[in-house]
């Protein structure tokens, strides 16, 4: 919104992509380009690997990759 408000036009000029896919996004204009990350299922690991080290256990592993999608919209 506020490359719109400085007549900087999106993307031909600059390239915006958000994080998280919020509400919103794909009501903007240009539609925001955004990463969208599990946060529901990276919460729940959290919370395994918390209550794990909590009864003095060693979770399986230091980190855990639960992915991410990109939603290309037209802001990038």
């Amino acid at each position: 919104m506020a490359a719109l408000r400085l007549g900087i036009a999106v993307p031909s000029q600059v390239a915006i992509a958000g994080f998280n896919d919020l509400t919103g996004s794909d009501q903007m204009w240009p539609t925001l380009t955004t990463v969208r990350t599990p946060r529901a299922r990276i919460g729940e690991a959290a919370a395994q690997m918390l209550l794990t080290l909590m009864r003095g256990e060693t979770p399986e592993s230091a980190q855990v990759d639960l992915g991410f999608e990109i939603l290309q919209r037209q802001s990038t």
